[in-house]
């Protein structure tokens, strides 16, 4: 995974924009996932634990919904609690540009805007907060 990661700009649940482009210089999460997933919703606390604890320390999470309603999004955002920046890919392009087949799939990508590690399926608090930590130290 020694290539950049590949650029997307996706509306925001608040109404803007995020480019993956403009996080260059912190280390990213990238989390596609679905309100529907078991193992999507198992892990969205994990996510919101490693983001409460990281994102002081040049750390994002972007989480992106891929082909759901807004509303739908919003609604499982607001109960579960979640703070971190949410995108919705509601025509599976970044999706699809990505290679993703499965969901949740995480990217995490270094400072420099490069892939380190990809992960199918839903990730353990240890096992997010070590490759965060891998990331953030630049190992």
């Amino acid at each position: 995974m020694n290539r950049q990661a590949l650029h997307f700009k996706l509306s925001t649940l608040e109404g803007g924009d995020i480019e993956l482009k403009k996080l260059r210089g912190k280390a990213v999460v990238v989390n596609f996932w679905g309100t529907f997933c078991t193992p999507c919703k198992e892990e969205m606390p994990v996510m919101q634990k490693a983001y409460d604890r990281f994102k002081g320390d040049g750390f994002e999470i972007i989480a992106v919904n891929v082909r759901e309603s807004k509303g739908a999004v919003k609604s499982f955002v607001d109960r579960h609690g979640l703070t971190f920046p949410v995108a919705l890919d509601q025509s599976a392009e970044g999706y699809r540009s990505w290679e993703i087949y499965y969901l949740p799939t995480s990217i995490f990508i270094n400072r420099e805007g490069r892939p380190e590690r990809m992960y199918v399926g839903g990730m353990s608090e240890r096992q997010v907060d070590m490759w965060i930590e891998d990331l953030l130290s630049g190992s």
